[in-house]
């Protein structure tokens, strides 16, 4: 895979006292963090294995019930400007599906949907919720053959979790036509101790990474707050 996106890193203060170390880039401002503090190691574990995936009661907004409305409101919106971006007929690919939330939005489109997701639970859900009408990839986005091009890739709320995000984003340009287009979701730097998180991002990041790899980011749109007071930043990428 071609590397184009470099970075210069220099330390960024953290205001907190739990342990935990992050860099910033002088070139793009996202700021990564490269060492996470046994308290956030904890809750990340928690988030993922406990409230997220494996108690049913919380539904499709798992472990984000405070955010529920929020999140509903975020994804309608997005879908009003997703749906142009590719033709009826599209192959997309959505890298990091959870449970499939954006399927509904994609078929709506006439567009043939593939969720890229390792979780078993969610692999499990979105097979027995949309059965034949999607297609689920159950291996990890850095295993997907990098010979099948997509007429559009979704990165909606993935970007932060990779370990080397700017690598896999590269992947992903390499995997899209003349033609495709690639939308992420990426949050913002009101909140850099997310646990979850190992990145958070400015709002020209994308556009910088973009435009190392040959192509072009327009910023779409920004969410109201979540509920640690992130906002994130919807951006589309073209050749």
């Amino acid at each position: 895979m071609s590397q184009h996106i470099t970075h210069q890193w220099e330390p960024h203060p953290n205001q907190r006292s739990c342990g935990c170390v992050f860099q910033r880039c002088g070139i793009c401002g996202v700021i990564r963090r490269t060492y996470r503090c046994t308290l956030h190691t904890n809750q990340a574990f928690a988030y993922d294995e406990d409230a997220y995936y494996t108690r049913p009661e919380m539904g499709n907004f798992a472990g984000m019930i405070a955010s529920q409305d929020i999140q509903c409101r975020e994804l309608e919106r997005a879908s009003q400007f997703i749906g142009p971006l590719w033709r009826a007929g599209a192959a997309v690919l959505d890298v990091g599906a959870g449970i499939g939330r954006l399927a509904p939005y994609v078929l709506a489109t006439d567009a043939h949907y593939h969720a890229c997701e390792i979780h078993p639970w969610a692999v499990r859900f979105m097979r027995s919720v949309y059965w034949r009408a999607i297609t689920v990839l159950d291996a990890p986005f850095e295993e997907l053959d990098r010979g099948t091009e997509w007429d559009a890739v979704l990165c909606v709320h993935t970007l932060e979790h990779f370990a080397e995000s700017h690598r896999q984003f590269e992947r992903m340009t390499e995997m899209i036509g003349d033609s495709g287009v690639i939308v992420t979701c990426t949050p913002n730097q009101a909140d850099i101790w997310n646990p979850d998180h190992h990145w958070a991002f400015a709002p020209r990041t994308l556009q910088v990474w973009a435009a190392a790899c040959g192509l072009r980011a327009v910023l779409m749109w920004m969410t109201e707050p979540m509920a640690r007071g992130e906002r994130y930043i919807w951006t589309s990428i073209r050749r």
